[in-house]
């Protein structure tokens, strides 16, 4: 979220908003705006066409805070520190999925030619990060260099998320 700086000394995370004195701008369509619908119950939420609208009625003091993409809001942030400050917390669960609220009618080619990946693929993030050590020696953050065959080419034979050499579904 993306709060104006006269609030940084009263709101310290999310639920401090959830009050009828706010006002929350959300982009009309997203999952922000249904996500803000359902955790805000007591504020007063207004979706808006755009999200550079939004942020600029909360840098003006029309709006008290913006709900939108976490990514957004980080560069909205950097972008005007002088009236506005970021809540990165995320305040809802959303889990891997084909479509957004924009485009659900519309799937993803990974959910249309692999059915098992994303099931697959939240089943190995969910073993890295309960392990503790999701990094192997000679490992940069999460990729690891490839095997190098007598040649000094790399080893394409040996996949790399796992992949079935025969199907090409997740083993």
């Amino acid at each position: 979220m993306l709060v104006n700086n006269k609030h940084k000394d009263t709101v310290k995370s999310v639920t401090d908003l959830d009050k009828p004195e706010f006002t929350i701008v959300t982009e009309q369509g997203t999952t922000g705006d249904v996500a803000a619908q359902k955790t805000f119950k007591q504020a007063t939420i207004r979706p808006m066409k755009g999200g550079n609208e939004a942020t600029l009625d909360v840098c003006n003091g029309s709006s008290d805070a913006f709900v939108y993409d976490q990514s957004f809001i980080a560069v909205q942030a950097m972008q005007y520190p002088d009236c506005v400050f970021p809540l990165l917390e995320p305040f809802t669960k959303e889990p891997l999925r084909r479509g957004s609220a924009r485009r659900a009618a519309r799937p993803a080619a990974v959910g249309e030619h692999f059915p098992g990946f994303l099931p697959d693929l939240g089943r190995r993030i969910r073993i890295l990060i309960t392990s503790g050590s999701s990094m192997q020696p000679g490992c940069k953050k999460w990729t690891c260099p490839r095997r190098k065959t007598r040649l000094g080419k790399p080893d394409i034979r040996k996949p790399i998320l796992g992949l079935s050499k025969k199907t090409g579904q997740p083993s």
